[in-house]
């Protein structure tokens, strides 16, 4: 089976108090909605697994759409946005590293990240960088030993 990609990034976040990990804000909730209703009319393709950030904004953007396809998510620490104790180096290594562990993958896999990540990864994958919107969803497919866009 081919792998697809389906890069999201998260939902609006609730920033009352931006020191904590915050979920997201009624207008996420908003957003999160979106895509399922997007999944559900078959824009987004079903997945079979659901990987996210560690950070509650990710997770809430990604598990609706995991229950709709009757999965659960996991956490994949390497999606995390870039910590302040983190080297700029370190932080491509990790991502470099992900991107690796993606070519053994199969199925439809949608991975939910940040502002800050997605960019790189995409460089890395693509040789392009792509900057998403909040809720945004871009879809990559593995084809001929590289990933494209599809």
């Amino acid at each position: 089976m081919a792998t697809r990609l389906v890069i999201v990034r998260h939902a609006h976040r609730d920033t009352f108090e931006r020191s904590l990990d915050n979920g997201i804000s009624e207008k996420g909730t908003k957003q999160v909605q979106d895509l399922v209703k997007d999944l559900e009319k078959g824009r987004l393709p079903k997945g079979s697994r659901f990987l996210t950030s560690p950070k509650a904004r990710c997770r809430d953007t990604l598990e609706p759409l995991a229950m709709l396809c009757e999965k659960s998510v996991e956490v994949e620490n390497r999606l995390d946005e870039q910590r302040d104790s983190e080297s700029s180096r370190d932080f491509i290594k990790r991502l470099i590293e992900f991107s690796e562990a993606l070519e053994g993958l199969n199925g439809v896999v949608y991975i939910c990240s940040h502002g800050d990540v997605i960019p790189e990864l995409t460089e890395l994958l693509l040789s392009k960088s792509f900057a998403l919107k909040k809720a945004e969803a871009l879809q990559l497919e593995f084809k001929n030993g590289k990933w494209v866009t599809s």
